[in-house]
């Protein structure tokens, strides 16, 4: 139904989409979300996969229709060892490549797995994993306060 009424107010024909996005309905999707978003946080694991991807989802947001303010792009590290020496570099790089990185990290805990299956929220479930979320959650409402 939201689709629905958002393509009537722009005032799209179902040919006009698929003119504009070479038959690609979907990628279409993805950028109504993204125009109408007031941050795009981009999850990421500390994996050479991950840091390859980010980079191309930089890339692609980025160069998306060029004339439309687009919202700031904040990266999330998660599944990540906070001892691990590996973390430190990949924050650096990805620093160094002008990505935005969320200083609060999301560690690998079984609790996330555990909530998950039992379908609860891991907010009181672990006091760790519950002063992460809380943090992430301040650090994108500021973020998003400074960017109004």
């Amino acid at each position: 139904m939201f689709l629905f009424c958002y393509l009537s107010s722009l005032n799209y024909s179902s040919l006009d989409i698929k003119l504009r996005l070479k038959g690609s309905f979907k990628t279409w999707i993805i950028f109504c979300f993204l125009f109408q978003s007031s941050l795009i946080i981009t999850p990421c694991r500390v994996s050479r996969d991950d840091i390859v991807g980010q980079g191309w989802i930089e890339v692609f947001l980025k160069q998306s229709a060029q004339n439309i303010k687009k919202a700031p792009i904040l990266t999330v590290l998660n599944g990540v060892n906070k001892r691990s020496s590996i973390l430190s570099h990949v924050i650096e790089q990805l620093k160094e490549d002008g990505v935005q990185v969320a200083e609060t990290c999301i560690s690998q805990r079984v609790c996330f797995a555990e909530t998950n299956v039992n379908k609860i929220s891991v907010i009181d479930y672990n006091k760790q994993a519950t002063e992460e979320i809380v943090d992430f959650t301040n650090e994108v409402l500021n973020l998003i306060k400074s960017e109004a």
